[in-house]
């Protein structure tokens, strides 16, 4: 997987800033953070986030469809 989380408020501060950074670039046109974006979303949509078990739990089948749907919005 693209991350490990944690739950702090430092940590999410410091995810948040990421993401705004990685947008800004592939706005920008960098492929590269563009296709990061895409993968982080795909995960996060595949995990089981709402049971909090993000890093052990993830769908092959949802990680696929949500590539694919990413892709398409690129």
């Amino acid at each position: 997987m693209t991350w490990s989380w944690s739950h702090t408020e430092e940590a999410h501060a410091t995810v948040e800033e990421q993401l705004q950074l990685k947008a800004e670039a592939a706005n920008d046109g960098d492929i590269e953070a563009a296709e990061w974006i895409e993968v982080v979303w795909s995960e996060w949509v595949a995990s089981n986030w709402k049971e909090d078990r993000v890093s052990t739990d993830l769908d092959l089948k949802k990680y696929e469809r949500a590539s694919a749907r990413a892709k398409r919005q690129g």
